[in-house]
């Protein structure tokens, strides 16, 4: 259905782009039906929350490490004088988000004993982990897999801008 909107050929997966100019009120619309019809268990709302949580948790534990990192107080020095940091902090944000994004998956089921959940393994029931559908990991299939963390991450700003614009 999304592909739809997005104007993408059946068999491809949205992209960041595709993602962005995803019309606000479908996107609500899909995240209401499931929070809805879920009793609040599903919904793209409640994978924001579990994200939310999962990005905070892990801020807080990394900056509790690196407050007492002498590498880190030296590479901020360093960022000030030099742009090769800079390719060395987006690398540092990229594999925060990958984590971030296996322990989001953990959490909702998606992913178990370091393997990725098949979607037609998922639990289709109320019992299953909170967050568990939609199962968005479907919605860019055929795509490269290491670009998840930053689709998701994508899909959770284009739902917090689809939410202010109708609630």
């Amino acid at each position: 259905m999304l592909l739809n909107f997005s104007y993408k050929q059946q068999g491809y997966g949205l992209g960041v782009e595709e993602i962005r100019s995803l019309p606000s009120e479908v996107l609500y619309t899909i995240d209401e039906l499931w929070t809805n019809y879920s009793n609040g268990r599903f919904g793209l709302r409640i994978q924001q929350h579990i994200w939310q949580k999962v990005k905070l948790k892990s801020r807080k534990s990394n900056k509790k490490s690196i407050i007492f990192s002498f590498r880190y107080i030296i590479s901020k020095f360093i960022h000030i004088l030099s742009k090769v940091d800079d390719e060395e902090s987006q690398l540092d944000n990229q594999n925060q988000s990958k984590k971030d994004w296996y322990c989001f998956a953990k959490q909702v089921g998606w992913y178990k004993e370091n393997k990725w959940i098949a979607y037609e393994k998922l639990t289709f029931e109320l019992s299953a982990a909170k967050g568990n559908l939609p199962y968005c990991r479907g919605w860019w299939k055929n795509m490269r897999y290491q670009y998840e963390p930053k689709r998701f991450s994508e899909l959770m700003s284009k739902l917090e801008r689809s939410l202010n614009e109708y609630q």
